[in-house]
Parts: C-alpha cells; structure tokens; sequence
C-alpha cells in the first residue's frame, strides 16, 4: 500500500553525531539508494495525474539519477531566495527520506507551506508567484503528507511528528486540536490540489476516504460543503468511470448481468426464476446489479463487486467511530465558515494570487505567521537533531 511505504524509513540513527548529520543534509549530494524507490512512489502518486503516471520502474531510474545531482544544500539556498520548485523538491525529499536516513513529515509541510498557505509561510510565501501545475503538486503533496500522518498507528513514529511539530513551530490552531485535524487538512488540499486541475493518485484515495468517513459519521449530504466541491467532482467522476470501464468490459466480453443467474463465479445456480434469488442492495447501477442465491455466494462474489459497488471503499475506521460527534461538529464547522465561497472550492477562479487554503480562522500550521530568525538549512539542522 502505497501509505505505508516509507514506516521503516523514519528510524532513528543513533550512529550518528548531530554534527555529521548536519554536514550530510547540507553539505553532501549523497543519498540513500535504497530510499529511491519509496521517494518515487511517492513523488509518482503526488505529482502525475493518476491516468497519466510514468512506469514505476522506469520512474525509478529517473529518480535515481536526479537525486545524484540534487544536492539539497543547493536546493535549499534556492529556496531561500524563493524558488517555489525547491521548496517542493526539498519537502519531497523529506518524505522521501532520501536526505541521508532523514525523515520528517512536519519537516516536508515546514517547506509546503511557503506554496500552500500564505498565513502559516509568512513571510516565506511564494504561492502567488509561481504557476499553477507547481502550486497543484504543492497542495496534492501537502494532501499526501497530512494523509500520512492520519495514518500513523506506530506510536513512535507519531511522537516524532509531535517533536517535529515543535522545532518547527508548526502548532495545529487550538479550535482543531482533535486527533481527526490531520485528515481534514488532507482533504482541504486535495480539495485545491483537484481544483487547480491535478487529480493525483493521493487526491482520489483521499477523496474516496474523507466521503465515506463522512457518511460513517453521520453526514447526510456532503456536497453542502463547498470548500471540498472540487473533491467531490472528480470522486463522482471517477466513479462513473469505473462503472463505464466496467460496461464496456463486460459488453467486449459478451457478458450480461442475468435476474436468473447467480452472479457468484463457479456457482451452478442458473435459469431460475428471479424471484428466488438476491438482488445486491447497494449503490451499483441497475444495469451491473448481480444476483445471488445466497449469502455465502455474495460474500464470494464481493471482493470482484466491490469496485462497482463502493468504488474506493477502505473500510470502516475505528477513530472515526469513536469520534463521531466530534467529526460531525467539525463538519457542520466547515460548512457554516465557508458560506458564500465560490463553487470552486473556495479558491475563487483558481487563479494567482489565491492559492491558499480560504478556510478563515482554521489552518493546518500556527495561527499566525512564523518568524523567520533562522535559514532554512539551520531549520533543517533542528530536524536532525531528533534523528
């Protein structure tokens, strides 16, 4: 699963001195080869439309290659004098883990932040000058990240969150100090990610998932919030193109969907009346709705249906049970702060100067600015120094 493909990269190394570890992010070009492939995924998850994704394989190499001549002391002097394409290339790296074992969730958001949000960046933001394929990455990036730290369930990886959180003085608004704030803050910039026109692998994953914990805890209508309209666009139009794919598969095939045949595969169950048989309850379409004789066949039969039926389904989960009325309030929160926001995710015509998260009074960093008392080799530098 593309989420848990970098948990054994974030261990610590106790082997080497803060001092060495210094020297390594800013001053080697070296990396970590075994860290390609987790950087790359990720990188390919985040940057490429889902449809248009590079060959893994092959995406690896260039990965390979390019982290030979990236040297991160280079690119963080870059991003010092404001290059948005360094920040994201940095904070890639961050969670990549391909600076030299370094691994930093909070770390890769510290570099986000200058493309994403202009009230956490300060006077480090960038956003409204850069275009806005970069600023669609930046958020589909951030998108992962948060994601990322919802699903966190080693508990020494999620202090380490905590402790980054720190150094880096990125303190969650106290209204969201929840432990759900991490997947609302995924979806928000998946949200912008989609509405600026990248629909990444991570941005439909996220989307599926922020639907369906939704309807879990109770939220009858999710379209009244518009801050996530664009989400729901393209999860709606991933969904009929599953279903379209589906139909014409089964028409290549020569295949109809029979009210007298069970639908389970190898069942002998064929010919009979209708009436003896089950109709699947769910929200497929009429027209790919199977039928089964019994239950032990719909059970057989549901890991092929599934992706019909509840396209993106990941399961119940359990946090999202125990916080029900927490992550409803939340909700009804997000809807009643973005009254009067445009139908396009609340980034109006999804045009520079506005490539922030407009949600006023809640934002995934402090509620004000950062100061900027220190370079961005030197924060770096404090990361290590947890390693």
């Amino acid at each position: 699963m593309l989420l848990k493909s970098t948990e054994k990269h974030g261990k610590h190394t106790g082997e080497l001195s803060r001092k060495v570890k210094f020297l390594c992010i800013c001053n080697r070009a070296h990396f970590v080869p075994d860290c390609v492939c987790p950087y790359a995924e990720i990188k390919r998850a985040t940057c490429f439309p889902y449809n248009e994704q590079p060959d893994l394989k092959e995406y690896r190499e260039v990965c390979m290659e390019f982290l030979k001549i990236a040297h991160p002391r280079v690119l963080a002097d870059r991003a010092e004098h404001g290059d948005g394409e360094a920040y994201l290339e940095l904070g890639l790296m961050l969670i990549g883990g391909t600076i030299e074992c370094t691994y930093s969730i909070e770390g890769a958001l510290h570099l986000f932040d200058p493309l994403t949000d202009r009230v956490v960046a300060g006077d480090r933001f960038v956003g409204d000058t850069v275009p806005n394929d970069l600023l669609a990455k930046a958020h589909s990036a951030s998108a992962w990240a948060y994601w990322r730290e919802w699903s966190i369930h080693d508990e020494e990886e999620f202090y380490r969150v905590f402790r980054h959180r720190a150094v880096l003085k990125r303190e969650f608004n106290p209204k969201w100090r929840i432990e759900i704030q991490p997947l609302f803050f995924a979806a928000i910039h998946a949200s912008v990610s989609a509405a600026l026109g990248l629909v990444s692998e991570v941005v439909l994953e996220i989307g599926f998932a922020f639907k369906q914990y939704a309807e879990q805890a109770g939220i009858q209508d999710v379209r009244r919030m518009r801050q996530f309209s664009a989400l729901w666009r393209v999860v709606k139009a991933r969904e009929d193109e599953i279903i379209e794919m589906e139909r014409r598969s089964r028409a290549k095939q020569g295949k109809t969907m029979s009210l007298s045949d069970c639908a389970a595969e190898g069942c002998l169950v064929q010919g009979v009346p209708p009436s003896t048989l089950r109709r699947c309850k769910g929200r497929c379409p009429p027209d790919l709705k199977p039928c089964y004789c019994s239950k032990a066949c719909q059970k057989k039969d549901w890991p092929a249906h599934k992706a019909i039926c509840k396209p993106g389904s990941i399961g119940k989960q359990a946090l999202i049970e125990e916080n029900k009325e927490d992550f409803a309030t939340h909700f009804g929160s997000l809807i009643l702060s973005i009254e009067g926001a445009t139908e396009d995710g609340g980034v109006g015509n999804v045009q520079p100067p506005r490539p922030t998260i407009d949600l006023p009074g809640f934002h995934p960093g402090r509620a004000g600015p950062q100061a900027r008392d220190t370079s961005l080799r030197a924060q770096l530098y404090k990361l290590t120094m947890y390693f």
